[in-house]
């Protein structure tokens, strides 16, 4: 940990230095590759998931929407029990 007082220009010098010396041990041990990595992953992650989700809302009616989510609420169904009709009914095709 290093002491800085930016308005005074005291100790920035050495903050930059430890973060280039950071940056360059990532750079050099694979870090930083993992890191970008995991970031595209999750950005690709994050856009199917909205592209499906859309998908998905688009082939049921609100109706079958708010029964499912007041059936839950009721605790007459399961989440799992749900997940499955909704899915049924979106005509999504899985293997049980």
């Amino acid at each position: 940990m290093h002491r800085t007082v930016a308005s005074k220009g005291e100790g920035v010098a050495e903050v930059v230095d430890r973060f280039e010396e950071h940056l360059m041990f990532l750079r050099e041990s694979g870090g930083l590759e993992r890191r970008r990595r995991r970031r595209l992953e999750q950005r690709l992650r994050d856009l199917l998931e909205g592209r499906l989700w859309a998908e998905f809302r688009a082939r049921l009616s609100d109706d079958a929407w708010r029964e499912s989510l007041e059936a839950l609420a009721e605790r007459r169904r399961t989440p799992h029990d749900v997940a499955a009709d909704l899915v049924g009914r979106a005509g999504i095709a899985t293997e049980d």
